[in-house]
């Protein structure tokens, strides 16, 4: 009598699940081989990191500011990010460091009209070039108001950037001053004045033309 297909006994199994060991063999490297292809890929994408951090650094921004910030953007849940600031600034008021009122801040709901929450949550979406998605409905007053801020952040973004890398590149093309002048391509003497070496005896310590110096 023919088995059916799928029942197990056609596929050379049969009872005995145990892999042998060149089965074992190949399923570890079925598993390896992506993986190692992941870290390389893993690794490319790290070098970018790197490379993108030091930029901002360069520019004058500390990376712990960009780490929290990153942190920030990628919570959850907002509240765990104010609750986080809270707990900071609490332990910043006992140590006796001055942060004024702020904690008060946090520590009141905020009430502030949805309207102007939606404006503000659409401005940092902006500020970060997300989607323009409002979590609000487009007709509404506060999906509106997201988009509004959205847009107004994107044109101040590109209007700010620009004036900004203008600014650094200019400040990269300006000549550094020299501290003894300008070379006097003609002399050989710098035009701010600076004599050429004087020897012992009071004579130039300028080559004659033809080679070495003459001795005293």
């Amino acid at each position: 009598m023919s088995t059916k297909k799928g029942d197990g006994a056609d596929n050379g199994v049969g009872h005995n699940h145990k892999l042998t060991n060149a089965e074992s063999e190949a399923l570890f490297f079925h598993h390896l081989k992506p993986i190692l292809a992941q870290k390389a890929v893993v690794a490319k994408q790290q070098t970018e990191l790197n490379r993108l951090r030091k930029l901002c650094k360069a520019d004058g921004f500390k990376l712990k500011l960009v780490d929290a910030a990153v942190e920030m953007d990628s919570a959850e849940d907002e509240s765990i990010v104010v609750e986080d600031l809270r707990d900071r600034l609490r332990v910043a008021s006992w140590l006796g460091l001055p942060v004024g009122h702020q904690l008060d801040l946090l520590d009141n709901p905020d009430r502030s009209p949805l309207v102007d929450t939606a404006y503000a949550a659409g401005l940092a979406a902006g500020k970060l070039a997300k989607a323009r998605t409002s979590p609000h409905a487009d007709s509404t007053d506060a999906g509106q108001a997201w988009l509004r801020g959205y847009d107004e952040a994107q044109d101040q973004a590109k209007e700010d950037l620009k004036t900004a890398m203008d600014k650094l590149n200019a400040r990269m093309k300006k000549p550094k001053e020299n501290p003894i002048g300008d070379h006097d391509v003609k002399t050989g003497e710098a035009a701010g004045g600076i004599p050429d070496p004087v020897s012992k005896n009071g004579k130039s310590g300028k080559p004659k033309s033809g080679g070495a110096q003459a001795s005293a």
